[in-house]
């Protein structure tokens, strides 16, 4: 990954760098537009019209928070990514582009999830935990979609 590390005064201003949701997505985002070129890369989900194949991302659950000491405490936020293709009519010849995507995405993310400090420090933990393949709709046409759980968890001080 070509990101520069947080700097100290990054860290300050954004909840001493680890805490940040914005400076993770900074990052991941960064990451992803290595994924291939072909890929036009939504920060998160559109509301609109897609234009395929795409990757975006989402946090579709509620995100956990622990005190970890008497001034530190952690979100764990699950953020999907989705790499989603063409409409699902045309599954059977699109299948090889994606199973190509899925390899791509692995080869480039996993190794910059696995390291002590995931995504140059802007969490304290980030763990791909799977991918499936989904079917997700815009605008009433139904697309084909490979699915990348990330568990990220944010520790931040808070008092």
């Amino acid at each position: 990954m070509s990101a520069t590390p947080i700097t100290p005064y990054e860290n300050q201003l954004r909840g001493n760098g680890q805490g940040s949701l914005e400076l993770l997505m900074d990052r991941l985002v960064e990451l992803e537009e290595t994924v291939d070129d072909s890929l036009r890369i939504y920060r998160w989900r559109p509301l609109a019209q897609i234009e395929p194949p795409c990757l975006y991302n989402w946090m579709p659950n509620t995100s956990p928070f622990e005190w970890r000491d008497t001034a530190r405490g952690r979100d764990t936020f699950t953020i999907i990514v989705r790499i989603c293709i063409r409409p699902v009519s045309e599954v059977e010849e699109k299948m090889p582009s994606i199973e190509a995507y899925v390899d791509q995405f692995r080869a480039i993310v996993d190794p910059a999830l696995h390291h002590t400090q995931p995504l140059n420090g802007s969490a304290h933990k980030v763990t791909r935990t799977g991918v499936r393949l989904v079917q997700d709709t815009f605008e009433d046409a139904a697309y084909l979609a490979a699915e990348f759980p990330i568990e990220c968890e944010l520790d931040r001080i808070i008092v």
